[in-house]
């Protein structure tokens, strides 16, 4: 008897990265980009990088299960302004736009000012918050000051997602704990040969306040290191979570998909 289908989701990626890597604009169909995934696909979440309208393209009948998320990178924090916010504050009436961010706060490259990061962090958050949107939040090497604005302005009951983490299991345990609606997401890094912490961390956690992602088109699991990584390579990452688990395959890929649904409603 064959085995039944395991659905997946990549709830964060960037298709319009992804389709410049692999050379293709948007007018290449979503069908031929889908069809060498594994069987299970059921949608992704593709977020802001170059510009709201990159972004927005692939939110049309030609892209069916794919929603966005908009928001202002700390790298660009320095560009915010009220325009911007009025800009955002619109688009986010969109229907398949079902997240604000990626926001937050990022101390390793600093191409923005950190007080300018904290200040844009926060308005965006309370904008977010305003408008009774999932928030996906972006930290890197900014702990203490990621949880001071998280406390000061995130309601408990909020839904965000903490993506792409590789900061300590403290500020994990601190997110979860203080905000129960609160997920991490880990992408193909647990893949890597040298990501030991960032296995002990997915391992400490519970299962079902982790999300699956893969930030596309950056960090492509082993053994697709040096492609552009494409939500198709959601399985390899899910089944490296189920191994630090210690669940099956099966367990996870269920889990996972229905933790997408209570983040991001798909």
């Amino acid at each position: 008897m064959s085995k039944p289908v395991l659905e997946y989701v990549d709830t964060h990626c960037h298709l319009d990265n992804i389709y410049q890597r692999i050379k293709k604009t948007p007018n290449y169909s979503f069908e031929s980009f889908t069809k060498n995934f594994e069987p299970g696909f059921a949608g992704c979440l593709t977020v802001f990088s170059d510009s709201f309208e990159n972004t927005l393209q692939f939110l049309t009948d030609s892209f069916p299960n794919v929603y966005g998320a908009l928001g202002i990178h700390p790298h660009n924090a320095i560009i915010y302004n009220g325009e911007i916010e009025e800009a955002l504050a619109n688009h986010m009436t969109n229907p398949k736009v079902v997240a604000l961010g990626e926001i937050g706060l990022d101390y390793h490259y600093d191409n923005s000012p950190r007080d300018v990061q904290r200040a844009v962090f926060e308005r965006q958050l309370l904008l977010g918050v305003r408008l009774g949107k999932p928030i996906v939040i972006h930290t890197r090497e900014a702990e203490d000051d990621t949880i001071t604005i998280l406390r000061r302005s995130m309601p408990k009951e909020h839904r965000f997602h903490v993506h792409c983490y590789t900061d300590s299991y403290n500020l994990a345990e601190m997110i979860l704990n203080e905000w129960p609606n609160s997920f991490i997401g880990f992408t193909g890094v647990l893949t890597f040969p040298k990501s030991d912490s960032v296995k002990e961390v997915c391992s400490k956690i519970p299962l079902d306040r982790i999300l699956s992602e893969t930030d596309g088109p950056y960090m492509a699991p082993v053994p697709f290191r040096g492609k552009a990584a494409t939500p198709g390579h959601i399985p390899y990452i899910i089944r490296e979570i189920a191994r630090l688990h210690k669940v099956t395959d099966e367990e996870a890929f269920r889990v996972l998909r229905e933790n997408c649904r209570r983040m991001y409603g798909f």
